[in-house]
């Protein structure tokens, strides 16, 4: 997962699931998702639309307790 600097334009919206200063916040521009620690703006992380996801469902069906996700593609 590649470090981008700050982007301008990204609307990020935050988690309802954060809070305690403690917060994920996510937003997309262009082709691209961005997550970040709200209390280290300047580091976020970028995915592509699918592979985010990918991600996103396998949190919905489990996540850490279950089954390591898959990339799209793989078997």
């Amino acid at each position: 997962m590649p470090h981008v600097p700050v982007l301008a334009g990204v609307d990020y919206r935050r988690s309802s699931f954060s809070g305690g200063g403690n917060c994920v916040e996510v937003g997309a521009l262009g082709d691209q998702v961005y997550v970040r620690n709200s209390r280290n703006p300047g580091r976020p992380i970028a995915f592509t639309p699918g592979t985010w996801s990918v991600f996103v469902e396998w949190l919905k069906s489990g996540g850490p307790a279950g089954a390591t996700p898959t990339s799209p593609g793989s078997p």
